[in-house]
């Protein structure tokens, strides 16, 4: 039961984070002018790339 419940929210966090991915990418194609407003969108892009990879290893996916 527990394992069952730390998968369930794995896969939460990891749907949480393929959204926020997408949305990131939406911020940073927004500012795409190198502006540090881009930069720091890029950023964001990356991190939230990092936690949906990890999730996905996490998860076998």
């Amino acid at each position: 039961m527990l394992n069952e419940l730390k998968d369930w929210v794995r896969r939460m966090q990891y749907v949480y984070w393929r959204e926020e991915l997408e949305r990131r990418k939406d911020l940073r194609l927004a500012t795409a002018d190198g502006s540090p407003a881009w930069i720091a969108a890029d950023k964001l892009v990356d991190e939230a790339e990092m936690r949906v990879t990890r999730l996905m290893r996490e998860l076998n996916l």
